[in-house]
């Protein structure tokens, strides 16, 4: 009798524990290995667009680009928002946009011109830019 009611005791628990964890996704050490990899990509991807943010207000701040330009709304020029939601950030788009601050233009936006930009290292127009397409 002893051994019955132990046997039904186990028989039972081992049946609650199994349906209680059905729901629980169950992790091997080869996927353990590879959640924390992107857990850590994901960190990194973030801080890079911290400092691709910051790097790009702070340039922004030391041009004339916030004369014209402001992150949510139309003043002379495009928000910032409204060009991100037109061009999606690639390359080919870094580069274009790149030219078109650089060299000026007009025609795109409107019939207000923007000024050439000459005096701007290519490389720091180019993270304004990254900047400015990371915006949401």
């Amino acid at each position: 009798m002893y051994k019955n009611i132990l046997l039904l005791l186990i028989l039972s628990s081992n049946f609650i524990f199994s349906c209680t964890n059905q729901n629980k996704e169950v992790v091997s050490e080869g996927t353990l290995g590879t959640l924390e990899h992107n857990d850590e990509q994901t960190a990194k991807s973030a801080e890079t667009k911290e400092k691709t943010e910051a790097l790009g207000v702070t340039l922004m701040q030391q041009s004339d680009c916030l004369a014209c330009h402001h992150q949510n709304q139309e003043l002379l020029g495009p928000s910032f928002r409204s060009v991100a939601q037109k061009y999606e950030s690639s390359a080919k788009n870094i580069s274009y946009l790149t030219e078109i601050i650089s060299k000026g233009g007009v025609g795109v936006w409107g019939q207000v011109p923007m000024p050439a930009h000459q005096t701007l290292k290519r490389s720091d127009v180019e993270e304004m830019v990254k900047y400015i397409l990371a915006v949401q």
